[in-house]
């Protein structure tokens, strides 16, 4: 008889991730530049005497693992890589001016400095993203600091004053209980309910989002951090006549995900997990193979 055609396997379409216990998943990626399953194995040679050469050898340990190239990175990517935690927030029609928290110093922030920072009604479409830093020039008066010039083209175009990333033409006056408007940018800072005495070059910062469809808020290097075990399961792309190659690790770990911004680039990041034995199914990996009818 002739020989069976040749079984092959052909490209990557997805890694999905999923909890152990309930076999629920995390989510998938499917993004991905290459994935490659590590089972290399050893020799254990027995060498003694003159003999250049082993007298014997057995098998010694395997190395299990997926190595691979994600292009897109979701938040419970960083939670199972590096032990992160991640918060996703809805859209904000209005977008969104976080709580202004002193940073050095303790008077901006105060019945006698700022009380707020709010966002300005009706020029919602001003804010850019950005951490802005208020700045303490003078007993009354601030100055205004962005991070960033990404966003600058949101609303009203803005530039930067200065090289040291200052956003205000001029020091902004602030009154008790009444509002000063950092202009062009969407927002407003009001003044506390006691005489304002603040303290020259004391800072505060706040967060500003502009109006969005959505955002996360991620948190990585925590010293409550854990890298808990979670299952994998790789998919190869679909072949022309139907046929697929399926991957399971029912026990895996995984730490690290370099995240590599080039220029003009899509991110690149190089991940590498560890496939263990797991007892329940006896078994580290299990390949299916299912071929088109």
């Amino acid at each position: 008889m002739a020989l069976s055609a040749p079984e092959t396997i052909y490209g990557v379409h997805s890694l999905t991730l999923y909890d152990r216990s309930n076999w629920l998943p995390f989510g998938i990626l499917k993004v991905l530049g290459q994935l490659s399953i590590d089972l290399s194995g050893d020799f254990n040679d027995l060498f003694g005497g003159s003999s250049r050469y082993p007298w014997d050898s057995e098998s010694g340990v395997i190395s299990a693992g997926i190595t691979g190239t994600i292009k897109e990175i979701p938040n419970f990517a960083f939670e199972k890589f590096l032990g992160g935690s991640a918060t996703a927030n809805s859209a904000e029609a209005s977008g969104n001016v976080g709580t202004v928290t002193n940073q050095f110093g303790t008077s901006v922030v105060a019945s006698t400095g700022l009380a707020s920072a709010t966002a300005l009604s009706g020029s919602e479409a001003d804010l850019k993203d950005g951490v802005y830093i208020v700045k303490a020039v003078g007993a009354t008066t601030v100055d205004v600091y962005c991070m960033s010039d990404v966003d600058f083209d949101k609303g009203t175009d803005t530039t930067y004053e200065t090289d040291l990333l200052k956003i205000t033409a001029s020091p902004l006056t602030i009154a008790t209980g009444a509002d000063v408007t950092v202009p062009s940018y969407g927002f407003k800072l009001t003044g506390g309910a006691g005489t304002i005495a603040l303290v020259t070059n004391d800072t505060a910062y706040v967060y500003v989002r502009k109006i969005n469809a959505g955002s996360d808020l991620i948190t990585v290097g925590q010293t409550t951090a854990v890298f808990p075990a979670f299952g994998c399961k790789i998919t190869s792309q679909k072949k022309g006549d139907g046929s697929t190659f399926l991957t399971q690790v029912f026990n895996a770990k995984a730490i690290g995900m370099p995240i590599s911004l080039n220029e003009a680039d899509w991110l690149n990041s190089d991940v590498n997990i560890k496939a263990l034995y797991d007892s329940t199914e006896n078994a580290v990996f299990k390949f299916r193979r299912i071929t088109g009818a």
